[in-house]
């Protein structure tokens, strides 16, 4: 880990709240998007994000259409989730979505040997991606940030199923008017046990477009009650008059998915004491 642990935490995490109060979902004097119409992310590249370049038009922007075939299959490098138990987090409720931000900065992703430490969650309605031409009702986006800056996304296709308590606090907080209070969560058991996925490098999905973001698709989606999945979309649609979240499939150019070559568990990254969960 870290040696100045809280210090450096804390400047990670303020580095990449200053990034997402404009980058994924909120509405400033400078920076004046949203979904409130059937064609507004195609605007987004007109806008203007103040001080930060705006790359919404630029190349290599997500999310991206794909196909289970599409994947090259590589050793790509491990991914571990280091997520703990009993998570305090500040709920944020955007101009266009709800955010929650880790408040005990002590969650982290390793891919390879690079650690990023975990930011923020929030959903999309419906999914960004587009897997073999078919969205889910939800997609989660598990925000993570580089020592360096850069950014990491861990996304989670949320289908209709069974009653997932472990997300019950999340809807009861929106249920209860997002009245910005702090919730425990246990971040562990949010995303899937199996790590396989795609991955790309791209963007993020809202104004200013932040490039280079690499961007894992777990292929195990989790299972949300369809009243937990239409907690969270109702609220999304509040917020943009009626409208969903997602961005508008962009053109995936000559990008190459990678998938992952043999299976993965919870605890995978490059340690010899690594057991797969499943």
């Amino acid at each position: 880990m870290y040696d100045n642990t809280g210090n450096r935490r804390l400047a990670i995490a303020a580095s990449a709240f200053a990034i997402f109060c404009i980058s994924s979902a909120a509405v400033s004097s400078e920076t004046d998007f949203g979904y409130d119409c059937i064609d507004c992310p195609a605007a987004w590249q007109s806008i203007d994000t103040g001080d930060r370049v705006n790359n919404c038009g630029g190349p290599d922007q997500s999310p991206i259409a794909l196909s289970t075939g599409d994947g090259k299959r590589r050793n790509v490098s491990r991914l571990r989730v280091d997520y703990g138990r009993s998570i305090h987090f500040e709920e944020e409720e955007l101009s266009t979505n709800y955010e929650w931000f880790d408040l005990t900065q002590s969650n982290s992703i390793r891919i390879g040997k690079t650690r990023y430490d975990f930011v923020q969650f929030h959903f999309h309605s419906a999914a960004e991606h587009v897997v073999n031409g078919e969205r889910t009702p939800l997609e989660m986006h598990f925000v993570n940030q580089a020592a360096n800056g850069a950014l990491a996304v861990l996304a989670v296709f949320v289908e209709e199923g069974s009653y997932n308590r472990d997300f019950e606090p999340i809807v009861e907080s929106i249920n209860n008017g997002f009245e910005g209070d702090q919730i425990s969560v246990d971040l562990r058991d949010l995303p899937p046990r199996t790590l396989r996925s795609f991955r790309y490098v791209g963007s993020t999905t809202t104004p200013p477009c932040v490039a280079d973001v690499q961007w894992i698709l777990l292929k195990e989606p989790i299972e949300l009650s369809s009243r937990q999945i239409e907690a969270i979309q109702d609220e999304i649609r509040h917020l943009n008059g009626g409208f969903d979240n997602n961005r508008t499939v962009q053109n995936r150019e000559y990008r190459t998915i990678l998938a992952d070559a043999r299976h993965f568990g919870r605890d995978d990254d490059d340690d010899d004491d690594d057991e797969d969960d499943d």
